[in-house]
């Protein structure tokens, strides 16, 4: 069973009286631990198709299900619960809280997981699978903001 599977996936936005469909039928599967990379011009619907997979949006029509669990028949707090702790994001805007400092923007998505404060000063083997990939995205150099991907856990966690 795929983790991530999408089928006959699209997406539009209304655009005055017309909508304007950005996503027509896609399908994808992506397997535990797999890698892949989405590419296209500008506006072909990249960013549109990684909000879909990340849960940060919902599709107009079509199936997307994760680790066999249908999505949109999912309830706020499941998908809250599925961001929070099934997918990574970084974004290419870097979306960082303005009125917090460098180190609480790394640490708000553990706060948010309720790590307690002791897995801050942890080894790497001694934190969880989220709370290492947060750190090591905080290594990432602040003078790339072309970098932008997204990460998928293996099961298993």
């Amino acid at each position: 069973m795929a983790l991530i599977e999408l089928s006959g996936i699209r997406k539009h936005y209304p655009a005055g009286e017309q909508d304007v469909e950005v996503l027509h039928g896609i399908d994808l599967s992506i397997e535990a631990g797999e890698f892949m990379a989405i590419m296209g011009s500008s506006g072909s619907g990249k960013s549109t198709l990684m909000h879909l997979i990340g849960c940060l949006d919902q599709p107009s029509g079509g199936e997307y299900r994760f680790a066999g669990r249908l999505v949109t028949e999912m309830d706020h707090e499941q998908l809250a619960w599925l961001r929070r702790e099934m997918f990574g994001f970084v974004f290419q805007s870097y979306h960082l809280v303005g009125t917090a400092s460098a180190w609480e923007n790394v640490a708000l998505p553990a706060i948010y997981a309720a790590c307690p404060a002791r897995s801050a000063s942890s080894v790497p083997s001694g934190c969880s699978a989220s709370w290492a990939w947060a750190s090591a995205w905080s290594t990432c150099p602040t003078s790339s903001p072309a970098v932008s991907s997204s990460g998928f856990p293996s099961p298993g966690r």
